[in-house]
């Protein structure tokens, strides 16, 4: 899929426009605060229904307005196939459609249009607390798999609903929440282990960035158990998940909360046999992850949706030289849709040809010309 059009409405300082995208790459560039975040933060919400800066929803709309929305066509570069994905809120209540018909199961929405975020606060990834590489891993694994995501939330409502139990020792209950949380939990796992595994073989196939001697290497270090290197057999899983609630119940009651499933995973990520959080500079930090979400990228190609939108936002003013041509370079061969934010009117290419320029000032986006 790939994003031929986006229409906004009272979405942050940008003016009511009807943008026309390159398949390839668009460049928008503009001074600081013109509003050049703001357009791929709209390209985002499209596609995620959320902001890749964490802002929340409320902050999304123009000042002194109470509705704001986006609207996209979207391509199939396959079958040449057009739909509109439409998403708006107003006062609070978000409504959702597809070809102007109201999608009431979001992982339906959701599935439609893929786009991956690289920004400034991407290394929150690496560098903060293992919710966030949860996260990070599971919206991977849902850009192949669509069903992915009722199994994550039936797990986080099974373990809201045990934290319930726990807090108030009605054990008589918690057998059968076991069950629920075993089952889930054990699915939840044993697709994060697979995950990890193949995407440290898709980021194994990338060019290195500049100066570095080793790819970077995820490891998953599951709450129930440690993984073997090839894995796991789901039943060994469950007998083990099972004997671990057992010997913790009282322990959890104490505290009112489960201490141990998928909720409590960790993703290390390292290089060279050292912890990137701890050991990694910034470069390196941004050198791994952007391979990761690469590596990531290809993944999301091999499902429904085909190649993801590939965003970069204020990405190149931050890196040196080596590793902005480094990317120019990986870019080029790659068959995504592309949008870069930066200052200055770059160059850069992939395989799909020319591309677009724009030009944001005062949330006005003008395009400058076409790009070889």
């Amino acid at each position: 899929m790939f994003l031929e059009k986006i229409y906004t409405e009272n979405f942050r300082n940008i003016q009511t426009h009807d943008i026309q995208f390159s398949r390839g790459v668009n460049l928008i560039s503009g001074d600081n605060g013109q509003g050049k975040t703001n357009l791929l933060e709209a390209i985002y919400f499209l596609s995620s229904l959320k902001s890749f800066r964490n802002s929340q929803r409320k902050d999304l709309r123009t000042w002194k307005t109470n509705r704001f929305g986006v609207r996209g066509l979207v391509v199939n570069e396959k079958t040449g196939e057009k739909s509109i994905l439409e998403a708006v809120c107003d006062q609070g209540k978000s409504q959702y459609r597809a070809n102007n018909h109201r999608v009431e199961v979001i992982a339906d929405y959701l599935s439609r249009l893929l786009v991956m975020a690289f920004h400034p606060d991407s290394l929150s990834v690496i560098k903060g607390g293992p919710a966030l590489r949860r996260m990070f891993i599971d919206r991977g694994i849902f850009s192949e798999d669509r069903n992915y995501l009722s199994i994550l939330r039936g797990y986080n409502r099974t373990l809201a609903e045990r934290r319930w139990i726990l807090k108030n020792r009605r054990r008589e209950l918690i057998d059968v929440w076991n069950e629920k949380l075993i089952d889930l939990g054990v699915r939840l796992t044993v697709e994060r282990g697979k995950y990890s595994r193949r995407l440290n073989d898709e980021i194994k196939k990338l060019e290195l960035p500049p100066g570095e001697t080793a790819h970077a290497d995820i490891r998953y270090c599951p709450s129930i158990m440690d993984f073997p290197e090839k894995g796991v057999f789901e039943e060994e899983l469950r007998t083990v998940f099972v004997s671990r609630l057992k010997k913790i119940i009282e322990e959890e009651e104490r505290r009112g909360i489960s201490m141990v499933g998928p909720h409590r995973d960790e993703f290390l990520i390292y290089s060279g046999g050292r912890d990137l959080s701890t050991y990694g500079s910034q470069g390196q930090q941004k050198g791994a992850l952007l391979c990761i979400m690469l590596g990531q990228s290809n993944l999301a190609a091999l499902g429904a949706s085909g190649d993801p939108l590939l965003i970069f936002d204020d990405v190149m003013s931050e890196l040196d030289g080596s590793r902005v041509e480094w990317i120019h370079g990986v870019l080029e061969t790659m068959g995504n849709q592309v949008f870069i934010s930066a200052l200055e009117r770059i160059s850069v290419r992939n395989r799909l040809g020319r591309g677009r320029k724009f030009v944001v000032r005062q949330g006005k986006i003008e395009p400058i010309e076409s790009a070889a």
